[in-house]
């Protein structure tokens, strides 16, 4: 699995300017574009190991969404931007915060 396409993924929902699917959605931010980099990044060794397929996409608040399915569970991390924390949801019903990726990531493995 190469993991290049994530980043260049991220690198494109980087130039989403204000409005891009002409539903007065934000720009995407490009500190939310950095953190979601940041956790593929970090996350990297468990995408490859598990051959786990990445979903990333902006939100209409300007921010990056990365979904995935893992050990029967489905998975969405949001990245806000200007220090916010991250939301990790599991099954659409659990919400759990972090200060940071590799606490995200942590709780992950």
């Amino acid at each position: 699995m190469d993991t290049q396409n994530y980043f260049d993924r991220i690198a494109l929902l980087r130039c989403y300017k204000e409005n891009w699917g002409s539903y007065g959605e934000k720009a995407v931010n490009p500190e939310s574009c950095e953190k979601a980099r940041e956790f593929v990044l970090q996350f990297e060794p468990i995408i490859i190991e598990r051959k786990l397929k990445l979903f990333i996409y902006p939100t209409a608040g300007g921010y990056i969404g990365i979904e995935w399915a893992m050990a029967g569970s489905d998975y969405a991390a949001l990245f806000p931007a200007l220090g916010a924390d991250y939301e990790l949801y599991i099954d659409e019903d659990i919400e759990l915060h972090f200060d940071t990726v590799p606490e995200l990531i942590e709780q992950l493995t």
